[in-house]
């Protein structure tokens, strides 16, 4: 992503625009007893979206019970898109360095 282009947050509107988006399966993937729930990253959109259903008779996407599972079901799923892995490494970088953008820490106050 070229660092002068338009920050969008939406990530309908990004792969809309021609971003390349991946599932995958962050540190902090959302999980409960039935498992581990995918997160979708769009190149240069902040954060992740975890799959939890959108709608009243929706439920979430539950791609295994450990990691080691769930990764191989999001590997799978990008390779049917043809996005590798490193492609979807690539990815999820770009989220995070758009979340780390427009970071403002608060500053300390002192000397």
């Amino acid at each position: 992503m070229n660092p002068n282009e338009k920050l969008i947050t939406d990530p309908t509107e990004a792969i809309n625009a021609g971003r390349r988006w991946a599932y995958v399966i962050p540190d902090n993937a959302y999980r409960d007893e039935k498992g581990i729930v995918p997160s979708l990253v769009v190149e240069g959109v902040p954060g992740h979206f975890p799959m939890l259903g959108n709608g009243a008779h929706s439920s979430p996407w539950y791609w295994g019970t450990t990691e080691a599972e769930a990764r191989k079901v999001a590997d799978a799923t990008n390779a049917r898109r043809g996005i590798s892995p490193e492609d979807a490494k690539a990815i999820e970088a770009s989220a995070i360095g758009a979340s780390m953008r427009n970071w403002n820490p608060p500053r300390r106050s002192g000397k």
